[in-house]
């Protein structure tokens, strides 16, 4: 059985009955966000210009080292009462927008004019001389790691954005194909209903399969193929058309 998203599949007929309006709203509603979260951006790069002479004075008294014991000795009720809290409301907020994007944004059938314009830039970073690195356009924040990177200012960015879509899932292969910044979260939302799931697994649900194919070097749980109530999907990482995609830009 093969399962292509965005071709005859039943979708919930209230989801499709508020798609419209739900891609209205999300047209309306983002850009007001972003103006928003500029604004903050902004505000708070300023603020940050203002206190940093505070700041520098502060490191200097006897007061500054004795704050960063306290907070080194008593991390645990940073972690409790900062942390926590603050990662409980990212991840709701997360949780929120990939339901809204998997019910109301997902448009799985426009995968070919995704790769259509992924291209249509890489043919002009060549065109232009190729006088830059090329990277992906994903803000540096989002790396799963715990240094910034600061490359990608040097770097031709290339928008790949709109690759966040599951394909098509084949039961009798146990193979699936799928978009490079879809998530192993959003992978395994889509498989346990189905009554699979991936044979390699990765311990963090926000790593998307382009970064773990590209990135290398991530710690793995395998799932016992004995249980036979989900049985394992083998051939997980496979990039559609990928030669296509970054072997033909010149063409």
């Amino acid at each position: 059985m093969k399962i292509r998203y965005g071709h005859g599949i039943k979708r919930n007929p209230l989801a499709v009955l508020l798609t419209p309006l739900a891609r209205l709203v999300y047209k309306i509603v983002v850009p007001i966000l972003q103006l928003q979260v500029g604004v903050v951006l902004v505000g708070l790069y300023i603020l940050k210009t203002l206190l940093h002479p505070i700041y520098a004075l502060f490191q200097k008294t006897p007061a500054f080292p004795w704050l960063l014991e306290k907070l080194t000795v008593h991390r645990g009720w940073v972690v409790l009462f900062v942390c926590l809290p603050l990662s409980f409301l990212y991840d709701l907020f997360y949780t929120f927008r990939n339901w809204y994007y998997s019910t109301f944004l997902a448009t799985p059938e426009l995968h070919e004019d995704r790769v259509r314009y992924v291209q249509e830039q890489v043919r002009k970073w060549d065109l232009d001389g190729r006088k830059k690195p090329m990277c992906t356009a994903r803000a540096e924040w989002l790396t799963m790691s715990p240094r910034t990177a600061t490359f990608k200012k040097d770097c031709n960015r290339i928008d790949l954005n709109g690759l966040r879509d599951i394909l098509e899932i084949d039961l009798q292969r146990r193979t699936i194909r799928l978009e490079p910044l879809v998530d192993m979260g959003q992978i395994t939302r889509h498989l346990l209903p189905l009554g699979h799931a991936l044979k390699i697994m990765v311990e963090m649900e926000d790593l998307t399969i382009g970064g773990l194919v590209m990135g290398l070097g991530e710690s793995l749980n395998s799932l016992n193929p004995t249980n036979t109530h989900i049985q394992p999907l083998i051939q997980a990482h496979e990039f559609s058309h990928l030669q296509q995609l970054l072997g033909r830009y010149g063409s």
